[in-house]
């Protein structure tokens, strides 16, 4: 299902894009490629409903032609269908992404009082500091905030864990750079510079498990969502299954039913 979820988190960016949110390019409306991407999304979604909803000794292969120009033809005429959708997902992703970005927030505020902690006793045990080393690791640690922040509005939390790994990286860096060890440093002598850098490394896994539970949870949302039974629905909303072997036009009158089906859930 990963896949899947991550066409969701692509359909939703597109969605407020469509709405008069700004785009890429600061644009309000789809460009072409956005608009491919949400019509992918569509086209992935009705394909796993109708996984699972379609007459088995009827399965479809969307494959064919006549199939997928028969579902281009349903998204391309269903856009309010598919707003509904989108904003439906992001109706019961929204509590849960902002409880990840509660504690995301928590766990930075953490890491950076236990820095400044930690840079203070590199200088009681004489390791040299940059004078902006504190400063420096301050500022990224706010970027990831706001890295976190802006990629889930997007519901991205992909692009957020690229993010925390570039940040992250700059962070080893910098102490790498900036933090250098006493003049009689022993070998066999407490290392604080490593200790930090075990620092930075465990706060990184910390933060990346977050994400991917995250991750996790919305995919298993989103599953739901689209798999949930019809316990509500007359035994006639689903398509009846054909006695004889069934013709294309037999298959494309079968996908109408499953896209109506389809629909219905959210209008």
């Amino acid at each position: 299902m990963t896949a899947f979820v991550v066409l969701v988190f692509v359909g939703f960016t597109v969605f407020k894009a469509s709405m008069g949110h700004p785009g890429p390019c600061g644009q309000p409306a789809c460009s072409p490629s956005q608009q491919e991407h949400r019509d992918n999304f569509m086209s992935k979604t009705f394909m796993e409903y109708a996984s699972t909803e379609a007459d088995p000794d009827n399965t479809m292969d969307f494959t064919q032609c006549h199939l997928k120009e028969k579902l281009n033809d349903l998204i391309s005429r269903s856009q309010d269908t598919i707003n509904n959708i989108l904003m439906y997902i992001q109706k019961n992703v929204t509590p849960l992404t902002q409880k990840f970005l509660y504690k995301i927030r928590y766990e930075i505020d953490h890491a950076l009082v236990h820095i400044r902690s930690f840079l203070k006793s590199l200088k009681v045990h004489h390791y040299s500091v940059s004078k902006d080393m504190e400063n420096k690791l301050q500022s990224k640690l706010e970027d990831i905030k706001k890295d976190a922040e802006k990629q889930m509005k997007h519901m991205d939390p992909k692009a957020m864990q690229q993010a925390l790994r570039n940040k992250m990286q700059e962070m080893k860096d910098d102490v790498k750079k900036d933090v250098k060890n006493p003049v009689h440093h022993k070998d066999d002598s407490k290392d604080l510079k490593k200790e930090l850098e075990d620092v930075l490394e465990d706060f990184e896994k910390r933060l990346l498990r977050l994400t991917k539970d995250y991750e996790r949870k919305v995919d298993t949302k989103t599953h739901n969502i689209f798999q949930k039974s019809d316990k509500g629905h007359n035994k006639k909303d689903k398509p009846n299954k054909p006695e004889n072997k069934p013709s294309c036009m037999t298959q494309r009158d079968q996908m109408d039913n499953l896209w109506d089906s389809f629909c219905k859930k959210y209008r």
